[in-house]
């Protein structure tokens, strides 16, 4: 089940310390973050875009995912900002843009893998657009194409300290879809 963040972000709460509390001991600093507060500030972010370019958009995330997470908070909001920006330079007006959170639990408890993901109608995509997105966050990268359905498909690993992959396909014709997995551990509401 999913829903309009919207609703949610007006009915959150902000945490009581303005420096996010850390997770347990790592070899990189993990924040605690709040998910929902993150993707609020996404969701402004693309508002304001979508007044000025003139495209519509849909934020929703899954009500049943946890709140709150243990992660890279820095890298993981630099990686969708980076992806928002590159959408805003190609996304035409009255176009539709809609943006999907969802978790899927691992086999270890309290582990999930967070897809973050971008489907666009916007103009066809080259590699050489994507160059600044794969060549800061990702190792290396791989494309295909198939002649029988013109467009792409580019995955690459995330690169430390994140753990997972980015992939952003384009559909010749019909738009793109940009996908990020990325390794989180859930946490419980902290006071």
């Amino acid at each position: 089940m999913t829903a309009t963040i919207r609703p949610c972000c007006e009915q959150r709460q902000k945490p009581s310390s303005t420096q996010p509390e850390a997770c347990e001991t790592s070899k990189t600093q993990r924040d605690i973050f709040d998910l929902w507060e993150l993707i609020a500030e996404f969701e402004e972010r693309v508002n304001r875009r979508a007044l000025q370019n003139g495209f519509f958009y849909d934020v929703s995330i899954d009500q049943a995912s946890p709140r709150f997470f243990c992660g890279h908070t820095r890298a993981f909001s630099e990686l969708i900002n980076a992806l928002a920006d590159h959408l805003f330079l190609n996304t035409l007006e009255k176009s539709l843009v809609v943006i999907q959170l969802q978790t899927v639990p691992l086999d270890k408890p309290g582990e999930y893998i967070l897809k973050f993901l971008i489907t666009d109608s916007s103009l066809h995509l080259s590699c050489e657009s994507l160059e600044p997105i794969f060549s800061q966050f990702t190792g290396k990268v791989l494309s295909f194409t198939d002649d029988r359905a013109p467009g792409g498909h580019w995955i690459g690993r995330l690169l430390p300290p994140m753990v997972g992959k980015l992939s952003i396909q384009n559909f010749y014709g019909w738009g793109n879809r940009y996908t990020i997995e990325t390794e989180l551990t859930a946490v419980k509401k902290f006071a």
